[in-house]
This record gives C-alpha cells, sequence and structure tokens, in this order.
C-alpha cells in the first residue's frame, strides 16, 4: 500500500497531502506490526512482484506493474482491469530503495521525494496511540471528538 501511494504521489495522481494521510494509516499497521529484518534483497522483492498472481490483469509491458491506486483514502481510480492500474515498476523499486531494501540505490531526484520530506521512511515511525488508547477512539459517544 506504501509503495503504491508512492507511486501515485509521483504519477500527480495522489496529493502529498492525501498520500500523507493515507500513510499515516498505514504506518499504523507496520507500527503494531512490523516489516520483519532483515529485509530482502530489492531484486528479490522485485523479482517476486513481477510474479504476481495480478500480473497480466492490466497487459503490463516488462518494465510495468499492476496494483490499486488512489487519489485519495476511499477514493480508487477507476479501471476496466478490476480496479488495476498499470505504472513503471521503477517506482516500486524508488520506494524499496527509500525503505531501505538493501542492493537499492536512492536516485539524486529523490532525495526530496514526499516521504522523506515528511519523515516518514526513516527508522523513527509516527506518534501511534498505543493499543490500550486505541480502544478509547472507537468508544467515542457520536457527535464527541475522540481522546486519547
Amino acid at each position: 500500500m506504501l509503495s503504491s501511494s508512492y507511486a501515485a504521489e509521483k504519477l500527480g495522481i495522489m496529493s502529498p497531502e492525501d498520500r500523507q494521510a493515507h500513510d499515516d494509516l498505514c504506518w499504523l499497521l507496520l507500527k503494531r506490526w512490523p516489516l520483519p529484518e532483515p529485509k530482502p534483497e530489492l531484486s528479490l522483492v522485485m523479482k517476486l512482484a513481477m510474479k504476481d498472481s495480478k500480473r497480466g490483469v492490466t497487459s503490463e509491458a516488462e518494465d510495468e506493474i499492476s496494483d490499486v491506486l488512489l487519489r485519495k483514502m476511499g477514493d480508487i481510480v477507476p479501471t476496466k482491469t478490476s480496479m488495476l492500474s498499470k505504472f513503471p515498476c521503477k517506482l516500486v523499486e524508488e520506494w524499496l530503495a527509500i525503505m531501505g531494501f538493501p542492493g537499492g540505490v536512492v536516485r539524486e531526484n529523490n532525495s526530496e521525494d514526499a516521504a522523506t520530506r515528511m519523515g516518514m521512511y526513516t527508522k523513527e515511525a509516527p506518534e501511534v496511540p498505543e493499543p490500550a488508547n486505541i480502544g478509547k477512539l472507537v468508544e467515542a459517544a457520536p457527535g464527541e471528538a475522540p481522546t486519547i
């Protein structure tokens, strides 16, 4: 989901602000259930991604990959191919490199990427309520602002 929001922003489909809101939600999951370490080689991840079960649905070229893209949370880019959009796989490679997958090279033009500006892909994840506090958000009465 995070690599797809990266691609959507790079392609001009998702605004930096909408990506921030989307990625904040994704980071809630990653903070609670982090990706396993050590991370696999970027080339292995790409090899597996390029053999994904969705492959071929959008008639991708060899340098394209498919995934669901959003304009913002809840606003899926509609397609005739099961909501899958094809886009350059180099965008997934760039995101994996930014995330620190071994074997990746962060290209110079990505140094000011929105994710970097937002501090999203550093070792420090955004502040997230502890699980005990999350229930308080759900228990807020209708019309009341949830508090932590």
